[in-house]
């Protein structure tokens, strides 16, 4: 039978290699002791201290004088004066305050330096000092302390008889001084000659003989685990190495830690990878040393354990799959290297890196020459941002290129794609140059590869100017061009240009006058004419004019059109197409970013000479300028500044006061930027937003309320996408509490629902995050109404928001239709007198207005004449919490009335014609109110069927959706007649937004709408369905779910544009896994199917066939039971994705307007919504349906599992990676199948072996080491709630771990991933705690081959994690235990140590 067992990785005999960081330890580096808190400062000291008294003269007198000529003659005996020496000393120090301690012993310090000329007076003051420690008269701290710098002296007297002093302490003093005296040791050793001969001998000699008492383990003075710390710390050092006079025996006591650092690694971590991008993906295991790429993980193991295996090796294979996947700049920048931007450290294996990366790209883009451009495109982005970051040397890239060209096997393959090459490095060095220097070297460089790859003596005909191909042919010409440029900061290159390029170079040279967007000439244009090296041209406006010509076609058109509300703008709509834009260097796409924000500033400057003129014949934006201005904003080369900038734009807009510009950027960041995958940037724009809509609130009718309606929306779409460690970030930053609104009710309670659905999904309870009473009590105190919920909807809530929203309510509704009949008695007796709205706006129940209205036209079927008046008064904030009150007086007028259903349909009515016919209310605002108010369950029931007849029964809302489905498209990317088409749309079904106050007519000469470019109300009603759906799926489904059925068959092409479809089905089976599991199944397959068919990215087509068949079933219940071979295709198929993202089943999605960055990324979610709606088996009368349902989940885990344990093809690795990934992004009762598998392999006792001859007596079979694979791929990957299950599993097993070998492999199993709890404590201390229960189980039984390897693991333990955490419980248990191990385990139980 094949077996494994634990490794001790060998050690060198002649050196220590020096651990990468230096270790934390309860003392520095660089100091022999204790921290100063434990000793009064030498100032302190010196201001109280008594006077000496002459101490030292006395002692020289009492030796036979100062004089060093008379000392070291003296006739004086030792046994003479010894006594009177004693005397003096000891009444300087017996029964003193610490004070005058401190200073006789200074005194004695400098007395011994007075004395070296002899030895025996020396030892004889030595001999007094060590017995005056022995008796208790001073402590071996203080004269260790005053004493220790003496060994810095050069007398060679002097050091041996302080260490002859110091090996007398050994026995004496506590272990901290010992440690001290360790150190001392070590350095003294540094000190020692290559030969030694004489007193060096002696020293040398001495010295080990006192290592040897230290490093005693069955005699223990000092923690081990210190004593391993400091020798490492002593040769941390390239090429310093131990005296060869104590190396052999500290590289033996070194090599007996090997078992406790192979504990602390991972199983087969350099096969791991992560998913780049997952918001859930754990980011500790993915840090890597910014010089050297070795993992750099924040666990404390990394910086005192030695490592060997991959963690000493550079981890190119990590970072070259991670730089393949799209977006994966900030997972590298941000987690993997921790890098700022211009902070970075040079790393030279990145150049290796880049070039292996070159050469897969090369050729993995051998298909389609449009294809290769994205893997082209790509790789010059990536390298520009590790170049703009100071991680690579623009020159080392160019050099290691160069060199490798000169391979005939590199050359072969990257000579078939020289022109992508060089389009690559022209990318690169567009963006680079001008932040950085180029040197003569590096351009003798560029042109040997230049001539390298283009040895044709004839030259190269001129591409198609109509394709896009003919940018990436010019590129080398126009490296050559730049190169040859010479200026003062240039030197530029003096060869000759190759003849290949010839013709290249001088199409480039030649002035080009007519540019066109059906051709790419302005694209070589703007890409060779760079606007820092102007002087190459014959004409210096090169460049200016090829900007310029974009411009004019996105503005500069005399001629208007009108946009939806009437409003007329430039009549410039169509924006530049992708295709252009692509092509475009990063500089290029940069400096258009910079032109078009400086004209929109310019537009909403008032004292701008440029609106004084006829230029422009709108002071609106065009429909070309800004859809062009935000296709470049999504590019992922571009950097991260362009998107602050267009913040900072906003706020200038804002401050000129230019509403229509201000809300049209509004509008393109919630229409056009929602694939945003950055989260600093999404949270930015929002605190903005909201800090804006704050100050619109606070300026009252002044503002345009479509501006404010923006805002709204724009909020509402950001807090949707929300996750937790989206909240994480929110809550670290002092600023965070400023994404909440002041004044929205409905919008603070999105935030909630997505902190409680994001901690769900995350497997967080919130009970150990801080943020959350700040954020709750901030919200609270703005819109108290926050903490009205639903009994159905607190069902699902993490019970530590369930304090905060759990209360009595704030407010009662029971006296609403009172109010409102003398309302509207004393509204017609005031309507004899005097006008009512006047009237209305001075009374206090101006907040039942709405009530009003409702009553009045149920009873006359009109509205009456003065409500316009009042309503167009009203600000947001007035609005939603009139249609509050409204929903309370339709609910008490739906239960008193009788004929129920009756009045149920005229308020319905009454409702439509409110919105679609008055327009006094939106009705995306409407329906939010709706789905997020307070009911009980018999209103939710009235309530939610009034939202189903405004959707469903009334025409008016589907009419609009049919034919916004029918002429629109989800691809905004992909066309170029959105503007036109999006009027028409409007033309045909105009929304009259009168609610929005039209009297601003009067107030402001223009007209009552500001411009919409992107909206209507079928998009603004998308995040509103996902709200009501949820609401619906809480309510018992009898009421429910033909309500819920219709609504997802009939707008199922309405969610083709939601901003995250596959995230969001994945998130409500996830939160609401029983109730779809168990009551909903045809809702679970009918939201499936209607989120996902109509999607661009087609994700149907990327699930499998069984599945596809099951979800688009229509019966009521469904069963399916997924083949033998189901589960095994499904992993199979995610890891193929997970080893190459780069296949052809992926080249249609565009990644920049996806929700996910990369295909790993987007399977791992539709691969977890496959298995979490695998049907329930036929229900078992006697279980409840929570425990059929984990039992059911348990049995999938157990399946996925077996497939890594069964795997006979040598990818376990792989697949062990491919499950740990899915596995963590599943509910939690998957998971369980780990345990179970661990379980197993445990109680199987022919899986563990007992043998001598094996490092710590263990050994244990395939199967438990693929177990050990697999835990520990799952553990990588895991969120909080699989890895917490840790200390209940270990504790309920305690029996189990019956032997040495069990007990070793479950500290294998957890101790690499200790690291992952230091966010949760309680886990992390638990764990700990069971793992000691454990490890004292076995030791009392006193039949451990290995109790170092324990006693190791609990000091590591205590100073690393614990501190002073588990004394008591080393107090109960160390008298029970042998007394060889307990005398071992002594000093776990001393002190006060903190985890450092």
């Amino acid at each position: 039978m094949q077996t494994s067992h634990v490794p001790m990785p060998p050690v060198p005999t002649s050196s220590l290699p020096p651990p990468t960081h230096p270790p934390p330890v309860n003392h520095p580096a660089s100091s022999l002791h204790p921290s100063s808190s434990n000793h009064p400062t030498t100032s302190a000291a010196s201001s109280t201290a008594p006077n000496p008294d002459q101490l030292k003269d006395k002692i020289l007198m009492t030796l036979g004088g100062d004089d060093p000529v008379i000392m070291a003659f003296s006739s004086l005996s030792v046994e003479s004066i010894h006594d009177d020496v004693e005397k003096l000393v000891r009444e300087a120090v017996q029964d003193k305050s610490p004070e005058v301690r401190r200073h006789a012993l200074q005194q004695i310090n400098l007395t011994l330096q007075d004395v070296t000329v002899n030895p025996a007076r020396v030892k004889m003051i030595l001999d007094i000092m060590s017995k005056a420690v022995q008796d208790g008269v001073l402590s071996g701290r203080e004269v260790c302390e005053c004493l220790k710098e003496l060994l810095n002296t050069d007398i060679e007297s002097l050091s041996m008889e302080l260490l002859n002093f110091f090996d007398v302490l050994i026995g004496c003093t506590d272990h901290k001084i010992c440690q001290e005296i360790f150190t001392s040791c070590l350095q003294e050793t540094s000190k020692l000659p290559s030969v030694l001969s004489g007193t060096h001998h002696k020293v040398a000699v001495k010295i080990k003989s006192m290592l040897v008492k230290l490093l005693d383990r069955d005699n223990l003075v000092m923690p081990p685990i210190c004593s391993y710390c400091d020798i490492m710390i002593a040769f941390n050092k390239p090429n310093v190495y131990p005296h060869w006079s104590v190396s052999e025996l500290l590289t033996e006591y070194v090599s007996t830690f090997n078992c406790l650092t192979h504990l602390m690694t991972i199983e087969n971590t350099d096969h791991f990878r992560p998913v780049v991008g997952h918001s859930f993906q754990a980011p500790l295991g993915w840090k890597l040393d910014q010089t050297t790429l070795t993992f750099h993980t924040v666990n404390p193991a990394h910086f005192i354990l030695r490592f060997n295996g991959p963690y000493s090796v550079p981890q190119t294979d990590l970072m070259l799959y991670t730089l393949k996947q799209a977006h994966c700049r900030d997972f590298v920048m941000n987690t993997m290297l921790m890098l700022r931007q211009g902070k970075g450290t040079i790393c030279p294996v990145m150049e290796e890196v880049f070039m292996q990366l070159i050469k897969d790209t090369a050729a993995t883009s051998d298909s389609h020459d449009l294809n290769k451009i994205k893997h082209w495109e790509r790789l010059g982005g990536e390298l520009a941002s590790l170049i703009f970051s100071n991680t690579v040397y623009l020159k080392s890239i160019t050099e290691t290129l160069a060199r490798e060209l000169k391979q005939p096997a590199t050359f072969a393959v990257l000579q078939k794609h020289r022109d992508y090459l060089m389009w690559t490095i022209h990318r690169v060095f567009s963006f680079c140059l001008k932040i950085i220097r180029v040197h003569r070297k590096e351009l003798l460089y560029m042109s040997d590869m230049i001539k390298l790859l283009y040895p044709e003596q004839s030259a190269l005909p001129l591409p198609d100017l109509n394709s896009q191909l003919s940018v990436v042919y010019l590129s080398a010409a126009s490296l050559w061009c730049v190169f040859a440029t010479r200026s003062a900061d240039n030197p530029g290159i003096l060869d000759p240009t190759p003849p290949a390029l010839l013709e290249h170079v001088n199409f480039l040279k030649s002035p080009h006058h007519q540019y066109s967007l059906s051709d790419f000439t302005v694209c070589i244009a703007l890409n060779h004419v760079n606007d820092f090296i102007p002087n190459f041209v014959s004409t210096p406006e090169a460049y200016s004019n090829a900007m310029r010509f974009f411009m004019e076609s996105l503005y500069m058109s005399q001629q208007t059109t009108l946009l939806p509300g009437n409003v007329q703008v430039v009549a410039a709509l169509t924006p530049i197409p992708l295709d252009i834009l692509d092509m475009l260097s990063a500089h290029a796409k940069l400096n258009f970013i910079v032109t078009i924000n400086n004209h929109i500033n310019k537009m909403s400057d008032p004292h701008d000479a440029m609106n004084q003129t006829a230029r422009s014949p709108s002071p609106y934006l065009a429909p070309a300028l800004l859809e062009t201005f935000s296709r470049l904003l999504s590019y992922v080369d571009i950097d991260s500044n362009s998107l602050k900038m267009v913040m900072n734009l906003i706020v200038s807009v804002h401050n000129n006061h230019s509403e229509g510009i201000m809300c049209s950027l509004l509008e393109m960041f919630v229409y056009r930027m929602q694939f945003v995958k950055q989260t600093t940037h999404r949270m930015t724009m929002l605190t903005q937003c909201q800090s804006l809509a704050g100050l619109f609130q606070q300026s009252g009718p002044s503002t345009h309320p479509q501006m404010l309606y923006m805002l709204e929306s724009f909020a509402m779409r950001v807090l949707k996408l929300l996750n937790y460690h989206d909240h994480i970030r929110i809550s670290s930053s002092p600023a965070g509490v400023k994404i909440l609104s002041s004044s929205s009710v409905e919008l603070n309670k999105l935030f909630i629902l997505t902190a409680a659905r994001s901690a769900v999904v995350s497997g967080n309870k919130l009970s150990q995050n801080a943020w959350l009473k700040p954020f709750m009590d901030h919200m609270i105190a703005q819109t108290p109404a926050v903490r009205d919920w639903s009994p159905y909807t607190l069902t699902y809530f993490p019970q530590a928001l369930l304090s905060y929203c759990s209360h009595p309510d704030s407010y009662s509704a029971k006296n609403l239709t009172m109010l409102v009949n003398d309302a509207l008695a004393a509204i017609q007796q005031a309507g004899l007198k005097h006008d009512v709205a006047k009237y209305y706006k001075e009374q206090d129940h101006n907040e039942i207005f709405l009530c009003i209205l409702l009553r009045k036209v149920l009873e006359t079927d009109a509205l009456p004449n003065y409500a316009t008046k009042v309503t167009q008064q009203w600000t947001a904030s007035v609005l939603r919490k009139q249609i509050r009150n409204m929903i309370d007086f339709i609910l008490l007028e739906v239960k008193s009335t009788k004929g129920a259903n009756t009045i149920f349909m005229k308020m319905a009515n009454t409702l439509s014609e409110f919105v679609f016919r008055y327009y006094i209310m939106p009705f995306d605002t409407l329906l939010t109110i709706l789905s997020l108010h307070k009911y009980s369950e018999q209103d939710a029931n009235i309530s939610f069927y009034l939202i189903y007849n405004l959707l469903i029964k009334k025409a008016h809302f589907r009419e609009r959706c049919d034919a916004f489905i029918t002429q629109a498209t989800p691809a905004f990317w992909r066309t170029g007649d959105w503007s036109d088409m999006h009027y028409k749309y409007h033309s045909k079904f105009p929304e009259h937004q009168y609610w929005m106050r039209n009297d601003f007519m009067d107030q402001r000469g223009g007209n009552v709408h500001l411009p919409i470019y992107f909206s209507n109300l079928c998009l603004r009603c998308v995040p509103v369905f996902d709200i009501i759906i949820h609401r619906m799926i809480e309510l018992p489904p009898k009421n429910s779910r033909t309500w819920l059925i219709d609504i997802l068959r009939m707008f199922s092409g309405l969610f083709a544009y939601h901003d995250a479809p596959i995230t969001y089905v994945h998130n409500t089976l996830f939160y609401y896994d029983l109730m779809l599991a168990s009551e909903r199944d045809l809702e679970k397959r009918l939201l499936v199917r209607s989120y996902l068919e109509h999607q661009i990215c087609k994700p149907m087509d990327f699930l499998s066939a069984q599945f596809l068949a099951y979800v688009k079933s229509d019966e009521s219940v469904c069963k399916w039971e997924p083949s033998p071979g189901y589960y095994l295709e499904l992993v199979t198929k995610m890891n193929d994705v997970i080893k190459s993202s780069d296949g052809p089943e992926f080249s249609s999605i565009d990644w920049r307007f996806n929700e996910f960055g990369n295909p790993v990324c987007m399977m791992l979610y539709l691969t977890a919504i496959e298995l979490m709606s695998i049907p329930l088996p036929a229900l078992v009368p006697v279980k409840s349906p929570p425990e059929l349902l984990s039992e059911h989940r348990l049995n999938i885990g157990t399946k996925l599992v077996d497939i890594a344990l069964t795997n006979t093809t040598g990818q376990l690795p792989d697949l062990c990676n491919t499950l740990g990934i899915l596995l963590s992004a599943l509910p939690v009762a998957f998971s369980h199948a780990v345990y179970r598998k661990i379980l197993e392999v445990i109680k199987d006792e022919s899986n563990f072996y007992e043998s001598e001859e094996n490092v710590g007596g263990v050994l244990w079979n395939n199967k438990a080491n693929n177990i050990l694979i697999l835990v520990h791929s799952f553990f990588q990957h895991c969120k909080a709630d699989k890895i917490g299950y840790l200390p209940e599993f270990i504790t309920q097993n305690l029996a189990l771990f019956s032997n040495e070998s069990k007990v070793v492999y479950i500290m294998k199993l957890v101790s690499p991933f200790l690291c992952h709890l230091f966010r949760n404590p309680p886990v992390r201390n638990q764990t700990l705690y069971a793992l000691y229960q454990a490890m004292f189980n076995l030791l009392g039984e006193n039949s451990v081959s290995n109790p170092d390897l324990f006693v190791d693991y609990m000091y590591y333990i205590k100073y690393i994690y614990a501190g002073v955490e588990f004394k008591p419980l080393i107090e109960q248990h160390l008298p029970m235990l042998p007394a060889n191990i307990a005398s071992k385990l002594k000093l776990l139980a001393i002190g006060k140590d903190a985890p450092s």
